[in-house]
């Protein structure tokens, strides 16, 4: 923040998990960076008003110092649409209070799968979550008709499934569509949107 020296925005208790998390990469046998490049870029990420816990995702996401760079200054000063589509309303509601207490996300919920053309087409998302298994219409069914749409089509899309069984590893990607065991940690999930809205895998190594 503007009103923060650079000593505070290091010493800030919010960043603790990122600290920690760079003095890792520091330690490690690789040595991404030196003790002045984790303050740098705690530091610009403060100053680009990023959340740590966005720096945290993306940084997990990759396996050196310019590749999280670069991240961070692909998603700078921009909001991503996220629309969120499942039956279940307490998952939504923890979704949209985790998304958008990270100010880096605007959110837009649809329980009843019927609805989530029109609120697809209304809310022009950056990208879709929607869940696998609903009982007015199945995931799969949901998104091919979204994407039947031509101003949806291109629009990347994640889908949540509890039948962790047919995925391998917790998560596979498929035509374009990216597919996440449940119970998914926001973590995860932020790293899963910030890769699949903006940067390709080859990207974040």
């Amino acid at each position: 923040m503007q009103d923060k020296t650079a000593e505070e925005v290091l010493n800030d208790d919010a960043w603790a998990e990122v600290r920690n998390a760079l003095k890792a990469a520091e330690d490690d046998g690789e040595k991404w960076w030196d003790k002045n490049e984790i303050r740098e870029s705690i530091i610009r990420a403060n100053a680009m008003d990023i959340e740590p816990s966005i720096v945290l995702a993306c940084y997990e996401a990759c396996s050196n110092h310019a590749g999280l760079v670069k991240q961070l200054h692909s998603i700078a000063g921009r909001r991503l649409r996220v629309l969120a589509i499942d039956d279940e309303e307490a998952i939504l509601d923890g979704l949209r209070a985790n998304l958008e207490a990270t100010r880096r996300y605007k959110v837009c919920t649809v329980i009843d799968p019927t609805k989530a053309l029109e609120a697809a087409l209304e809310f022009e998302p950056d990208i879709i979550l929607i869940d696998v298994m609903m009982p007015e219409k199945h995931g799969i069914d949901l998104l091919n008709e979204l994407r039947s749409n031509e101003s949806l089509r291109g629009i990347p899309a994640i889908m949540v499934t509890a039948l962790a069984d047919q995925l391998e590893a917790g998560g596979v990607a498929k035509d374009g569509v990216l597919y996440l065991s449940k119970p998914v940690s926001m973590k995860k999930l932020i790293y899963c949107i910030e890769e699949h809205v903006h940067v390709g895998s080859s990207d974040f190594r």
